[in-house]
């Protein structure tokens, strides 16, 4: 049943999270494009009397980095909100209900809402990626990436395996404190005011 609940949160999420993603992917390209390009745009620019080229990639930058910031921002509300909804809001008496044990409700968000808190980090690591390397060709990446591949022996992965590893347990260890948060919260005060308590009490509880 857990593997059904979790199949449930991914169908619940992931439409909003995939777009996101593509369009932060699409803008670092885009980004990228306008770093390197200065052909016709240029040419366009020498008429009007402006630097066309320079104006379009303030506003592609400004729209790139408020998709960054935004996929942050809706990554938490949407980890807090499926959670909160669910098992303190109108739908958690559905959820409370239905013959499964108390924790893999719980355990199947933890697991949703960690896995989309680290893929958006990975997203914003690659676009970053693609974003930084205007000036290298796709080519001279790829075979940087596998000269360095080479150097990596067994420490050094152990050791990367290790990082990784800390990292996905910290993030998990996070949403479940922000999860035990909300129930305090909802323990303490109204469903309706329990949400703005649950930030005092996570700060006390991290």
């Amino acid at each position: 049943m857990l593997v059904s609940l979790v199949k449930y949160e991914f169908k619940a999420t992931y439409k909003m999270f995939l777009l996101l993603y593509a369009l932060i992917i699409f803008f670092s390209f885009v980004n990228r494009f306008m770093i390197d390009f200065n052909g016709s745009v240029g040419f366009i620019s020498s008429y009007i009397g402006f630097d066309v080229n320079q104006i379009a990639l303030v506003i592609f930058m400004l729209i790139y980095f408020i998709l960054m910031i935004a996929a942050g921002i809706l990554t938490i509300y949407i980890t807090v909100k499926r959670f909160y909804s669910n098992i303190f809001g109108d739908s958690g008496y559905l959820m409370n209900t239905i013959p499964v044990a108390p924790w893999e409700n719980i355990l199947s968000k933890l697991f949703v809402g960690s896995f989309w808190i680290l893929l958006s980090l990975f997203v914003c690591f690659i676009s970053g990626i693609i974003f930084i390397t205007a000036d290298i060709s796709v080519y001279e990446v790829l075979r940087g990436i596998s000269e360095l591949i080479g150097y990596i022996d067994i420490e050094i992965f152990d050791t990367i395996c290790n990082f990784i590893l800390c990292v996905i347990i910290q993030q998990m260890s996070n949403v479940m404190i922000i999860y035990c948060s909300m129930y305090r919260s909802f323990v303490q005060q109204t469903q309706e005011s329990g949400r703005g308590r649950s930030i005092l009490n996570y700060s006390g509880d991290y």
